[in-house]
């Protein structure tokens, strides 16, 4: 995996500085250089703390980490999910929103076992195990979209969450992007 740019997300900005997510891409940006990282320590398990208060009710298949991510893609108030959510064309957006996808599944599928085993981690690792999926989460859709095998598949999929199960207000906790 290369150095991965947070900085990149315009849409996805709730992903940008997202404390879990800005803990994740430190710790894979200095695994990128180097595989010794035990002076990482104290990130790598305040990212385990912090992933396991982030669990919601709405849990789907997959590692903390990756439910994580969809919860932050499925609450994310940007020009694209709002257009979305109202069931309109995203029109100039589609080339913004389909580079951000890539980005947002190139941080779905980071490599948690790898980094686990460089801290003698990898059987009790938060960002590796999985919780237990709620049968009929509405983060279905977000993970369909985060493994979709092409990038508009993706942004497909996404689209229809939004159509369908909108985005959050801001009174709900994220301000509007």
């Amino acid at each position: 995996m290369a150095n991965f740019n947070l900085d990149s997300f315009i849409l996805y900005d709730n992903v940008r500085t997202d404390e879990a997510v800005e803990t994740g891409v430190r710790i894979f940006n200095e695994f990128f250089y180097r595989e010794y990282i035990s002076y990482m320590e104290t990130d790598y398990f305040q990212l385990q703390r912090l992933l396991l208060k982030a669990v919601g009710e709405e849990e789907t298949e997959g590692s903390y980490w990756q439910n994580h991510i969809c919860r932050l893609a499925a609450r994310s108030a940007n020009r694209f999910s709002l257009e979305a959510s109202a069931g309109r064309d995203c029109g100039a957006l589609m080339g913004l929103a389909l580079k951000e996808i890539a980005s947002l599944k190139a941080l779905y599928h980071f490599d948690w076992e790898r980094v686990a085993a460089a801290f003698g981690d990898s059987h009790i690792s938060v960002c590796c195990a999985a919780p237990a999926p709620q049968p009929g989460s509405p983060l279905e859709l977000v993970r369909k979209a985060l493994t979709a095998e092409t990038d508009q598949e993706s942004m497909d999929f996404l689209y229809e969450y939004y159509k369908s199960h909108g985005v959050p207000s801001p009174a709900e906790g994220e301000p509007a992007e």
